[in-house]
């Protein structure tokens, strides 16, 4: 799976110590598998980046993928949560 995505940050200048909340919307490409030849979807969520130093900090945040060509359902949602370091 790989994704490619726009952000907006509500904080960039976020201080340490200070959190900077931010949303975002993006395209998310699901390649072939044993189960299937692999589709197009489209993905948005939203977090917060939490600076512990001037330019390290913890990330935080969920994504929502918007599969609509799965079996027989179409707009199946798969919600993942995701954490991680990231630099300034």
């Amino acid at each position: 799976m790989g994704s490619g995505d726009f952000s907006y940050h509500f904080r960039r200048r976020a201080a340490i110590g200070q959190s900077d909340p931010f949303v975002e919307i993006g395209a998310t490409g699901y390649f072939p598998t044993d189960y299937g030849r692999g589709a197009a979807a489209g993905n948005f969520g939203g977090g917060v980046e939490i600076w512990m130093a001037r330019h390290a900090g913890v990330r935080l945040g969920v994504r929502d993928y918007v599969n609509p060509y799965v079996s027989d359902f179409p707009g199946t949602h798969s919600v993942s949560f995701r954490f991680g370091i990231t630099f300034r």
